[in-house]
C-alpha cells in the first residue's frame, strides 16, 4: 500500500491510497492556498496545490492545479457536494 502526503500550514496528514506501491509508486500533495469561506450552511473553497509523483524512488512533477469544492452541511456533518480542478499550464518562456 502507498500513501499521500498533505502538507497543509496546520501540518502534515497522511492517508493511505490502496494498492499504489504494488507498483513503486507515492504521491506527494502540496497544497499552495486553501481559503475557505462559509455561507450559512454551504462551504466553498478554491485554492491550488501541485503534486509530486515518486516511481521506483524517482520523482516526477506532477499537476499544478486550482480546485474548487463545494460542501454543504447536512444532517450535523459536513457532505462534499461538487469537486472540479483545473490544471494550471506553466507559461512558455
Amino acid at each position: 500500500m502507498g500513501e499521500v502526503v498533505s502538507r497543509r500550514a496546520a501540518g502534515t496528514s497522511l492517508s493511505t491510497v490502496p494498492g499504489v506501491l504494488r507498483f513503486g509508486v507515492s504521491m506527494l500533495v502540496e497544497i499552495d492556498e486553501n481559503p475557505m469561506r462559509i455561507f450559512g450552511d454551504t462551504a466553498v473553497m478554491a485554492g491550488t496545490y501541485h503534486t509530486m509523483v515518486r516511481v521506483h524512488g524517482q520523482a516526477n512533477p506532477g499537476k499544478h492545479a486550482r480546485p474548487l469544492r463545494v460542501s454543504v452541511h447536512r444532517r450535523g456533518s459536513w457532505k462534499l457536494v461538487a469537486h472540479q480542478a483545473t490544471a494550471i499550464v506553466p507559461r512558455a518562456t
